[in-house]
């Protein structure tokens, strides 16, 4: 089977320089998710899964639209660190920008962190979260034995074929696995394990001399090298395998990222987004959320070859 994934940063709207936006709005979640999202996925039955920031969940607005959606989509959580308690950097995140990975804090904090985000999210909801990205994609095997204690399924932080730098220094998932598998949560999240919660990494590839290719929709990227990407994995992968396409929530406001600047930066990135959509569905995936994928793929009887010795020796 052939399944896809809709993943996408559910945040405040931020600004081109992608610091939030100055004084703080949810235009996207407002406007952008129930008059131009929902109603392109649901023409293909498709299933989203909004990623919720603590902001978000603090916004009594946002959190009434998101509930109005009911079983059209999933939700689940992304966290900035240093937007979220405890240990918070700032009191308002007006025009900042957030540049922490999670992973880099100590454990505790980590986890303290992530039970809050948890907890305010089940508070507003009702029920626990099962899907997460951490904000800036800065997850480690810390985060991995974290979600796992808090009842989560599926993560999505992995990037293929990615290096990211910040001040707290680099993390390198060059070599992730391309499609969902289990991840080491002692040392090494690019590879597999002993993890209880699904890996599911987003869906980029490397052509030959070029640079990573996302999939994931563009108002300047043309459709067919995004499509080029569901090529690659039909190439690599036939019949089986999983597209995990992700975006950000503000990407359909003009001036709240710095993607689409105008209303006809939007239209063009609304049938590219389209256009992925239809060739998807023309291949023949399956549209599920996040959490649904680990339903799919569950954690094996017994470890991948080589994982026990692995972790014995550390």
């Amino acid at each position: 089977m052939k399944y896809f994934c809709i993943t996408i940063d559910t945040e405040c709207d931020c600004s081109p320089d992608w610091s939030s936006s100055n004084p703080l709005s949810f235009r996207s979640i407002e406007q952008g998710i129930p008059h131009l999202l929902q109603p392109l996925f649901s023409r293909f039955h498709a299933i989203p899964t909004y990623l919720v920031t603590t902001e978000v969940l603090e916004n009594r607005s946002c959190v009434e639209t998101l509930k109005k959606l009911g079983g059209s989509c999933e939700l689940g959580t992304h966290l900035h660190p240093e937007f979220s308690p405890p240990q918070k950097k700032y009191e308002r995140i007006d025009g900042v920008r957030a540049n922490d990975f999670l992973c880099r804090y100590d454990e505790e904090t980590e986890y303290l962190k992530l039970e809050t985000i948890t907890d305010l999210f089940t508070d507003r909801f009702g029920y626990r979260p099962l899907s997460f990205r951490a904000g800036r994609f800065g997850a480690g095997p810390s985060t991995i034995r974290s979600l796992q204690k808090l009842g989560y399924l599926a993560d999505t932080s992995v990037t293929p074929h990615v290096q990211w730098e910040s001040r707290q220094g680099t993390l390198d998932f060059t070599r992730a696995a391309e499609q969902p598998y289990y991840p080491d949560c002692v040392c090494d999240i690019t590879r597999r394990g002993l993890g209880g919660v699904l890996e599911v990494p987003v869906s980029i590839y490397k052509p030959f001399l070029r640079g990573p290719r996302w999939l994931r929709p563009s108002c300047v990227v043309p459709v067919q090298a995004i499509i080029g990407v569901l090529d690659y994995l039909d190439r690599k992968y036939g019949g089986d395998s999983v597209a995990n396409m992700m975006f950000h929530s503000m990407e359909v406001i003009p001036g709240a990222s710095p993607y689409c600047a105008t209303e006809a930066d939007v239209t063009v990135y609304l049938n590219v987004l389209e256009k992925v959509l239809a060739d998807a569905a023309r291949r023949g995936y399956t549209f599920i959320g996040l959490g649904e994928a680990a339903r799919i793929y569950k954690r094996p009887a017994s470890p991948p070859a080589g994982v026990v010795a692995h972790h014995l020796s550390e």
